[in-house]
């Protein structure tokens, strides 16, 4: 079928918006104690679906009653991708709520806002793998949570921040590597916590200092090799203590005598003093170290580091770094110093919240820093003011909401820079005017709100844009008016209504274009009336309703494929459609 007849047929289909009604068969029954309704789902509830209950009652009770929710287990069970804010809604004085097993993928800032009642959580077995930092807003009265049996990677240091009444908390059988510093420090009401089966390296007691209730702590198999002298020293009531099978001891074991549990532990605690490289040659045959230290604020200048060469090597032959799940207040200026050669510094996860200045400016052949997974809130002038040979740098998943005028003025090379999961409220415009060889910048999942005239002015050699995941509302017609050379732009996952007919009409060389999950309710392809070179648009799970001047598509002869689906002008049964491979007409 020719490219216009298909088009032509996809907008003829009618009668479905882009959401969908999901319904909930409830049975409730009056068990012991509390009134329970157990509930089976007919679909898969996904975000922006609207979920209407069904509900078989006892007697003279009804959905006000409900004080536990849960799933069918003799049924079909629940399916959801997102956890439904009309649970909630539809039983107000619900005390319980178990969504184990359910498929959710993700957990959103409305989740529980009306979870105030809620004093018992399990997401057990579900496919999380990122919490936002809001996501259990509103349960100011929850006292259990089981996350267990998840992918959770990463847990935001506010993740907890209004749960102060929580007693018990199961994060077992996670891919946690590490805990962000003061992220447990509000749960001062907790007595049970379990981090079993994880990769979590190192317990560090800064962590744990305020859970002087605790009373049962489990941590078997969670790959531990150190623990820092004085971690349970605040847990007076810690009556139950489970670190079997980890590296640094291979027996379970309950201790109650503090100088038995401190000669138990003895090398775990040994270890944790060590800073300590291991050297090998990674899949790019470069001479690595793999760091592991602590090092703190208040520590000497000095900075030892333990451990043997391979071969014939010698510091100076140390090319990269790599320090992951480890703990700097700050970066050790003595590092450069010992290995004065390395090209690729990699701090993934060290807790570091600033720099100092020029802190990089004695690594004379630095090329990539990569500073993924700290706590940096502020990007300042004086910690790149100097010459630093950078080709990449990444920032992604700090807590950066500012960035100085004048942050990168002596980053002239730098051609890859990756911004990603910080707080930025706008494009850091005046920061970006010195990186004139920039090829790709990555702003997704910030805050950013709207693009301006001059918020890419001076990127010129930008081939990479991605700025997915953000709160784009507005965008001037001339936001890239600049970007000649760019190939790739990626706005899924925003919020934007229109587009300016001129966004694309300096963009020549653009290839891929997404904007998936926009709010569009208009399209024609006379947007990219100059962009010749389009091979890839994706355009589904929108509000389209009207695609005009579909003739233009004719002229976009490298167009090969094409996403329409979940949009106003698709049946229901087009969910899934996708247009891929097109043979468009000869002309």
């Amino acid at each position: 079928m020719k490219f216009k007849e298909t088009v032509l047929f996809l907008i003829s289909l009618f009668g479905a918006t882009s959401t969908k009604e999901v319904t909930i068969d409830c049975d409730c029954l009056n068990v012991p104690y509390e009134y329970s309704c157990y509930g089976e789902s007919r679909g898969i509830f996904r975000e922006g679906d609207s979920l209407v209950f069904t509900c078989i009652h006892q007697g003279s009770f009804g959905d006000e009653n409900a004080r536990y929710f849960g799933r069918d287990t003799r049924k079909g069970g629940l399916d959801f991708e997102v956890i439904p804010t009309e649970i909630q809604e539809n039983f107000p004085n619900l005390r319980r709520l178990e969504l184990g097993d359910t498929g959710i993928k993700y957990i959103t800032n409305d989740s529980f806002k009306n979870g105030n009642n809620l004093t018992w959580i399990s997401l057990i077995d579900n496919k999380l793998k990122d919490l936002p930092a809001n996501s259990f807003n509103g349960l100011e009265s929850l006292t259990y949570l089981d996350l267990s049996r998840n992918k959770i990677s990463f847990i935001s240091r506010d993740l907890f921040r209004n749960c102060d009444s929580l007693e018990e908390l199961k994060l077992n059988n996670n891919q946690l590597t590490t805990f962000q510093l003061g992220f447990l420090e509000t749960l001062t009401n907790l007595r049970s916590l379990d981090i079993s089966s994880n990769r979590l390296n190192r317990l560090i007691a800064k962590d744990f200092k305020m859970l002087k209730l605790l009373t049962n702590f489990v941590a078997r198999n969670a790959s531990i090799y150190a623990v820092e002298a004085g971690l349970f020293s605040e847990m007076m009531n810690l009556a139950s203590l489970d670190l079997l099978s980890n590296i640094c001891i291979n027996r379970n074991f309950v201790k109650t005598n503090r100088t038995e549990l401190n000669v138990a532990l003895q090398s775990c605690f040994s270890n944790f003093e060590n800073s300590f490289c291991e050297y090998f040659y990674d899949n790019e045959n470069l001479y690595s170290c793999k760091l592991t230290a602590i090092y703190s604020e208040d520590q000497q200048k000095e900075f030892a580091i333990s451990g043997s060469h391979l071969n014939s090597n010698n510091d100076e032959n140390v090319q990269v770094i790599q320090m992951v799940n480890s703990r700097l207040d700050l970066f050790p200026e003595g590092i450069s110093e010992k290995f004065p050669n390395v090209k690729k510094l990699n701090l993934w996860n060290v807790q570091l919240q600033r720099l100092v200045k020029n802190e990089f400016e004695n690594f004379k052949h630095l090329t990539s820093l990569d500073l993924r997974l700290n706590h940096i809130t502020k990007v300042i002038d004086e910690w790149f003011q100097n010459f630093v040979p950078l080709k990449h740098l990444i920032l992604i998943r700090n807590e950066i909401g500012e960035i100085e005028e004048n942050s990168f003025s002596g980053l002239v090379d730098l051609n890859f820079l990756d911004l990603s999961y910080n707080n930025l409220t706008s494009v850091p415009h005046q920061a970006l005017k010195s990186l004139s060889n920039l090829r790709s910048l990555h702003l997704n999942a910030n805050f950013i709100a709207a693009l301006a005239d001059d918020s890419f002015e001076v990127l010129a050699k930008l081939r990479t844009l991605r700025l997915a995941g953000n709160n784009i509302e507005r965008i001037s017609g001339k936001s890239f008016q600049s970007l000649h050379n760019l190939r790739e732009l990626q706005m899924q996952d925003n919020k934007l209504s229109e587009l300016p007919i001129e966004l694309f009409s300096s963009c020549i060389k653009l290839e891929y274009v997404n904007l998936e999950h926009n709010e569009l309710v208009y399209f024609t392809p006379k947007y990219f009336a100059n962009v010749l070179n389009l091979n890839y648009l994706d355009l589904s799970s929108n509000k389209i309703e009207i695609i005009t001047d579909i003739e233009e598509f004719a002229k976009l002869k490298q167009l090969s494929s094409v996403f329409l689906s979940d949009n106003k002008c698709f049946d229901k049964n087009y969910d899934d459609f996708y247009y891929q491979d097109l043979m468009l007409p000869d002309c």
